[in-house]
């Protein structure tokens, strides 16, 4: 009887499943070395050879330009590999205005959250 208790509970924990997070909406990029990016002194060559090509890019009046950066990273999680129980979602958020070819001002944002 012990050894048919320890199957199941074994069986049972083992079903739990947590799929590779998965890169559904933007493009991936290294938020970490976002702190490298210095206002007034970074070009536009520094940030891209930095963080690669950004997601969206804006002309703007007077020569400014404006570059997005937007990641959307889902990890499912399954019971039993078939019922669905949570899935945590990470979003990262970076938008840089450039002054000619200088970096005029930087926003990030970062959120996680479960649905």
């Amino acid at each position: 009887m012990k050894r048919v208790l320890w199957l199941t509970l074994a069986f049972i924990t083992s079903g739990c499943f947590e799929a590779e997070p998965e890169v559904t909406l933007g493009r991936d990029f290294p938020m970490e070395r976002v702190p490298a990016i210095k206002r007034h002194t970074s070009t536009k060559k520094e940030v891209k050879d930095l963080l690669g090509p950004p997601y969206r890019q804006e002309t703007l009046p007077a020569g400014r330009e404006k570059w997005r950066y937007y990641m959307r990273k889902e990890q499912s999680t399954r019971i039993l590999w078939i019922f669905p129980s949570a899935t945590h979602i990470t979003e990262n958020h970076l938008t840089i205005t450039f002054d000619g070819p200088v970096v005029e001002s930087l926003e990030k944002k970062s959120k996680n959250f479960e649905e």
